[in-house]
């Protein structure tokens, strides 16, 4: 795929983390945290972030631990995912921005310029994520995306059976805006996004970083590289 092919699709679906907000570091400094308090498993954010990313709260904790000989029961991941969750959702963005770690979410440069473009366009963008909707919600009111997403077109991991890499997320965004999986191009920064595209039947575009996923149909360092 060219880059003038990118004009050609008529839904557009976004991952969230480390593709529309600058917030795949937050979300692994938390779960690296969470994981040495309450196992004494140390793994650094940047590990979590390469191999994990796109990936379910309760897989991410699931895996990292097996691999170090610990299998919890779901009651146990599920106390985890609880305490992660509890930490982000309280860093609401319309109070502030910087959490009590020192991170800041900023946005992957030229998302808004983009999101405009396709607005102008009367193309159709949605957002499918593993990470939960009202700390997705806070950041897309904060940065005013509502305007470009619709609470109905913000698709998590608790929407579907199977998260990422499964194309579950994926299919129900084309699903819910009556678009045929063929005519939807993803962007995402993780394996787990390509993989799901695949699997969807859909394009996908890679962002940020190359390394992670290199079988992806377009690479861009960030959007404005589209103009």
């Amino acid at each position: 795929m060219n880059k003038s092919e990118i004009n050609n699709f008529k839904c557009y679906i976004f991952d969230f983390d480390g593709t529309i907000a600058d917030s795949q570091k937050l979300h692994a400094f938390v779960e690296s945290r969470l994981i040495k308090t309450f196992y004494n498993v140390t793994i650094e954010p940047q590990s979590i972030t390469s191999k994990y990313a796109g990936i379910s709260t309760h897989k991410v904790f699931k895996q990292i631990l097996a691999e170090n000989n610990i299998n919890l029961v779901d009651e146990d991941l599920n106390a985890l995912k609880h305490s992660k969750w509890t930490i982000l959702n309280s860093l609401s963005p319309s109070k502030n921005l910087s959490n009590a770690f020192s991170f800041k979410v900023d946005l992957i440069p030229g998302i808004d310029k983009f999101l405009e473009l396709l607005s102008q366009q009367n193309k159709l963008c949605s957002i499918g994520t593993a990470s939960q909707k009202i700390y997705v919600n806070n950041i897309i009111e904060y940065f005013n995306f509502d305007k470009y997403f619709s609470k109905e077109n913000i698709v998590s991991a608790d929407d579907v059976t199977n998260g990422k890499p499964a194309p579950d997320i994926f299919l129900e965004c084309a699903k819910r805006a009556a678009i045929d999986p063929k005519d939807c191009l993803v962007f995402g920064d993780g394996q787990s996004d390509n993989q799901a595209a695949i699997a969807a039947n859909m394009k996908f575009v890679g962002v940020v970083n190359k390394a992670l996923i290199p079988t992806s149909d377009y690479f861009i360092n960030d959007f404005l590289e589209l103009f």
